[in-house]
């Protein structure tokens, strides 16, 4: 019997995807949503819906994995990024439910807790932090959002198949990190 696939979602305008049986080495890409920086957001949203609905036609995942987006804390960001984030979030968890498959939230800090073994990591060091967690687990994420989306795919196969799901502390890595 084929262990579950797991998809996990990183939501922005470069979107991180990253698919994959539990246990086996997963697939990451990124798929950019804004083309122009004239795009409005309905184009994004079209784009993101287009871009899910037909992802989602042929693929039949056990679980997907969607980061839960935050608030923007003051001095940090606009309404129209946080329109963007739940936006994007809306359409891509949207999209999940309705073709019925299972769907895991998680919050970046519980994500990234459980990847990067520390929830409250600074927002470019966590980034970082995820590319070389990739890099040591030899999953190869073409951008920072692909690995991002790996954190968030791993995480989702411990909360489906924890017995199966890849052990990411150092001591069970390859090699040393």
């Amino acid at each position: 019997m084929a262990r579950p696939l797991v998809v996990g979602i990183d939501p922005a305008t470069n979107t991180g995807i990253c698919e994959g049986r539990v246990g086996e080495t997963p697939t990451l890409s990124a798929q950019r949503f804004r083309v122009s920086r004239k795009d409005k957001i309905e184009d994004i949203f079209g784009r993101a819906t287009h871009h899910f609905a037909d992802y989602f036609r042929t693929l039949t995942p056990d679980v997907v994995a969607v980061e839960h987006p935050v608030r923007i804390t003051a001095g940090y960001g606009n309404a129209a990024t946080d329109a963007l984030k739940f936006g994007l979030y809306g359409v891509i968890t949207g999209i999940v439910k309705a073709k019925g498959y299972t769907l895991l939230t998680p919050e970046i800090a519980t994500w990234r807790k459980f990847f990067l073994n520390h929830g409250r990591m600074a927002k470019l060091e966590a980034k970082q932090a995820a590319m070389q967690r990739c890099a040591w687990l030899k999953w190869d994420a073409p951008t920072i959002d692909a690995a991002e989306a790996a954190g968030i795919w791993s995480w989702g196969c411990s909360q489906i198949d924890p017995k199966h799901a890849h052990r990411i502390e150092p001591l069970f890595a390859r090699v040393s990190p």
